[in-house]
């Protein structure tokens, strides 16, 4: 919970500072050296990180991420400016912003599974679970489509870049998080259907494994 806050309150407000310091035409390469930076850091950290696990400790890997955050946050305070906007009197759709919240929680609720388990998937209250996130976005579509000032516009979807880029980071994100959920946990000898119980519980996964991390820890 706390990293989805933090990463929900600094994410927006980066890609704002770009479209502030940047005009419409440099902002195309100034997504895109944003976007190089993550596809970069998944290559260099992972092995960054084990060296300094294994090396020095698994406090150095704090220290990686809050100098370079903090320097960076001292940085935009000290010379960023931000620039003078009309102030707008149009309110922000809080309704659909609870209604896309409580859509997204219970879809995420009820596709939850253990496959450790032998209780069968399609349960009545999982069922009811999804049926209820199916409707309540349903209901966030309706709403965007009539509110004055929508949470996410419908005028989007036309987009034709909009379209490829959503289709592209889906993608992109099946391959990544495919892969570093199931890699390790072919690597411990377990199969595919229990690659989500190995991410979450050690018990599941490769106890030596484990417990050379806790010796170290």
């Amino acid at each position: 919970m706390r990293q989805g806050l933090g990463v929900g309150a600094v994410l927006p407000v980066s890609l704002t500072i770009g479209g502030d310091l940047y005009p419409p035409a440099l902002r195309p390469r100034d997504q895109a050296i944003f976007s190089l930076i993550w596809g970069v850091m998944a290559i260099v950290g992972p092995p960054l990180a084990g060296f300094l696990l294994a090396e020095v400790s698994w406090r150095a890997v704090f220290f990686v991420t809050v100098i370079p955050g903090a320097t960076g946050g001292f940085l935009v305070w000290r010379h960023y400016q931000d620039p003078e906007r009309a102030r707008s009197l149009t309110r922000i759709d809080a309704f659909g912003a609870v209604l896309l919240m409580f859509a997204g929680v219970l879809f995420l609720l009820g596709m939850q599974a253990d496959p450790m388990s032998a209780a069968p998937f399609w349960t009545v209250t999982r069922v009811a679970t999804l049926g209820v996130a199916l409707l309540l976005g349903l209901l966030f579509v309706r709403r965007s489509k009539r509110a004055a000032a929508p949470l996410i516009s419908p005028e989007l979807a036309r987009s034709r870049v909009i379209r490829v880029g959503c289709a592209l980071g889906l993608l992109s994100g099946v391959v990544y998080y495919a892969t570093m959920t199931f890699l390790p946990n072919g690597r411990a000898g377990n199969p595919p259907n229990r690659a989500g119980p190995c991410r979450l519980d050690p018990r599941h996964g490769d106890r030596r494994l484990d417990s050379g991390h806790r010796h170290r820890l």
